[in-house]
């Protein structure tokens, strides 16, 4: 069992691999990360003056000791934050099509669920790189990007994983903690779409590994001449789960206890799902939601 330091080190070392950096008016910028870690570990980051942030908010900031910190602790300084904010100019490494183009795909992503139905319909250009995409998932799941995330999926007879962060650093990070499977894995905003759809026809998206939420995706059609420039929700069917409810059977639960006045957690879960965002699948609504996150 890794100690209090290593803990508090390996929850610096996430934030800043899943942080982002943000105009922050006349502080010019700063990085900003989702806070879903170990709150004693980030008492002990704020207390050094790591981090910093109103404990009540979703997220923190970085400080640029804590920056500083987090380089030293991952062996690296090229893993800067923010380069998914790059990704609409970014080329592929893996010599696909990178010509913008008015081509796009029709997605079918659903939920993996053993007793519930939640899936979606979505038309994505077929310039979106993964992160793009991912961020289009996320809206139309009411998802928050608390959590990390990856796509698996197999392209010229080879297993490739598509994530958030380097694998170089997700290696170095999980080594000694959970055994990896060998693959290729590839940084989300440095691959385009059409670099491996049409030819793969499915993939899997995995978000949160705590809750374990995984999404089938299923290419449905490719369409030759789309005049939009941003993802469109086209249907859909039932309600997502809301962020940290852990799993499938926790939804249940949740469900159980806001539909029955009786239930003795009635009440409580209701206003937790007030503070999660949780909303009824509304495909009007996704669709507003979808065009402010992509």
């Amino acid at each position: 069992m890794a100690d209090n330091e290593q803990v508090t080190d390996l929850t610096l070392a996430l934030l800043y691999l899943t942080s982002w950096e943000e105009k922050a008016g006349t502080l010019g910028s700063a990085v900003r990360s989702w806070r879903s870690y170990d709150w004693d570990a980030l008492d002990v980051l704020r207390d050094e003056g790591l981090i910093y942030g109103n404990r009540k908010a979703k997220s923190v900031y970085l400080t640029d000791k804590g920056v500083a910190q987090a380089k030293k602790i991952l062996g690296s300084s090229t893993l800067a934050p923010g380069k998914k904010q790059e990704a609409a100019s970014v080329k592929s490494k893996r010599g696909g099509n990178n010509t913008l183009s008015a081509q796009a795909f029709r997605f079918r992503v659903e939920l993996d669920f053993v007793e519930l139905e939640c899936w979606r319909e979505i038309i994505v250009p077929a310039r979106f790189t993964f992160y793009e995409f991912h961020l289009a998932i996320q809206a139309i799941f009411n998802w928050f990007n608390y959590h990390l995330y990856d796509f698996t999926l197999t392209s010229n007879s080879e297993t490739i994983k598509i994530t958030s962060i380097g694998a170089e650093a997700i290696e170095s990070i999980f080594a000694g903690f959970f055994p990896r499977e060998p693959h290729e894995e590839v940084e989300a905003s440095e691959l385009i779409l059409d670099d491996v759809f049409p030819r793969t026809r499915t993939a899997l998206y995995s978000y949160d590994y705590g809750d374990g939420w995984e999404h089938k995706i299923k290419l449905l059609e490719t369409i030759k001449d789309y005049d939009g420039d941003a993802p469109v929700c086209t249907q859909g069917c039932g309600d997502a789960p809301p962020e940290d409810v852990g799993g499938e059977g926790g939804f249940i639960d949740f469900l159980e206890a806001i539909a029955d006045k009786n239930n003795p957690e009635h009440e409580e879960m209701v206003e937790w799902g007030e503070d999660q965002e949780f909303a009824r699948f509304d495909l009007e609504k996704i669709n507003k939601r979808l065009s402010r996150w992509c």
